[in-house]
């Protein structure tokens, strides 16, 4: 269970996280995400031809401001590379949209600490999606960055998709760096600070439940590298084609970042599990958090909302104080708790065998519970040192994670 910490943790400004950034330096991105949004169906697939309208909706931008931008932004590959990344966060953005547009903002120790944490046998039934797409808020907690400078990676657009037909499920996570640095005075601002970002595409082709999480990672991991490696360089393709050079340079950013990548949707399905262990926890509710409101939220507007009375007689002016926050581009967020960790007290593996003595990182536990225990219960299992009586491990260090709400800050690391 999460800890009793109110007021502990502030939410964070509106121009430090990603949706709120995104729009107010690319303004015209607006309609297009609305259009977008607007064609997906229950299951948030996209609509082919929507989608066709928002890229060319993207690259006419593009057009009509490229004789004025400097010469190394007008050439073909960097259109092409600034109009894809562009529309990359876009069809990312639109499902995000569709689904209520949820963002959940990670305290630092939390971030910290799901950073060092093994994924345990946790299966993938056992994660409970609370939005079909949301965003995930990392701040600067996560000294991380994409290839180039500076490109700290600040959080990830998360979307799961359901299989259908011969489809397979996938998650679909974009993770994004905070490069806003672009004036929505000034129409060029946009294409001078192209966005770094990374999308991973995360197939969960085998039944649910049916292997562990991280058996699908580590599956996963390997084909992904193998994939990047074998198109990065292809036995018989032309390599200096002005075609293949767009394509080519996109390959290498993505290897490039790829091992910031694979950490980086670690952390993210470590968030995941972390979330689902909050709703397992209380099966009568969502076990998330109540909405706030970004730190720098106008006080006027948010007085106009909190002053109304609960229920029926404020519901309909409730939602005119929600539209005047949203058309001031102020979105609601979800603050996650700290973490509650149980402590590992396990000494013996079975038939009496004892263990040496080892540093064991911190885990996920998959736990029966309830009658038959049929129910599952999700436990992050601290770091720790097993069996310090029997001497000194003979491999493995500890590793500091900050936490401001725990003075157990030691964790456990393999070295």
């Amino acid at each position: 269970m999460p800890k009793d910490t109110a007021g502990a943790h502030e939410p964070p400004v509106s121009t430090q996280m990603h949706p709120v950034a995104f729009l107010r330096a690319r303004p015209f991105a607006a309609r297009i995400i609305a259009d977008l949004a607007a064609s997906m169906g229950p299951t948030h697939a996209y609509d082919h031809e929507a989608m066709r309208h928002g890229a060319e909706a993207v690259i006419k931008v593009y057009g009509e401001i490229r004789r004025h931008l400097p010469a190394n932004l007008q050439g073909h590959e960097a259109g092409v590379g600034l109009t894809s990344a562009t529309f990359t966060t876009i069809t990312a953005y639109a499902q995000f949209m569709a689904s209520g547009r949820q963002i959940f903002a990670m305290p630092a120790a939390l971030v910290a600490a799901l950073d060092q944490t093994d994924l345990g046998d946790v299966r993938f039934g056992d994660v409970a999606m609370p939005f079909p797409a949301f965003f995930v808020h990392f701040g600067n907690a996560l000294a991380v960055s994409l290839p180039g400078v500076p490109n700290q990676v600040t959080g990830a657009y998360v979307f799961h998709a359901e299989a259908r037909g011969e489809t397979p499920a996938y998650l679909s996570v974009t993770f994004v760096t905070h490069r806003m640095e672009a004036r929505p005075e000034d129409p060029l601002d946009w294409a001078r600070h192209q966005e770094p970002q990374q999308d991973v595409y995360f197939e969960l082709d085998l039944p649910p439940g049916e292997d562990a999480l991280d058996t699908y990672l580590q599956r996963f991991l390997r084909d992904e590298t193998a994939r990047i490696e074998s198109q990065l360089n292809p036995v018989d393709e032309p390599t200096d084609h002005t075609s293949e050079r767009p394509r080519r340079t996109y390959l290498r950013q993505l290897h490039d970042g790829w091992p910031t990548s694979q950490r980086l949707l670690r952390l993210v399905l470590n968030a995941l599990v972390y979330m689902s262990s909050l709703q397992l926890a209380t099966p009568s509710a969502t076990g998330l958090t109540e909405p706030t409101w970004p730190a720098d939220t106008p006080p006027p507007l948010l007085r106009a909302l909190t002053s109304l009375p609960e229920g029926a007689p404020g519901r309909k002016k409730r939602r005119t104080a929600v539209g005047r926050l949203l058309e001031a581009g102020y979105l609601p967020l979800r603050m996650l708790p700290p973490l509650d960790d149980a402590d590992d007290r396990d000494e013996a593996l079975g038939g009496g065998q004892t263990v040496a003595p080892h540093f064991r990182r911190a885990h996920w536990r998959r736990q029966g519970v309830g009658p038959g225990r049929a129910a599952v219960r999700l436990t992050r299992i601290r770091a720790t040192l097993v069996r310090p009586d029997r001497g000194v491990p003979a491999q493995g260090r500890w590793r500091e994670v900050p936490d401001t709400t725990d003075d157990r800050s030691n964790e456990a690391a393999n070295g």
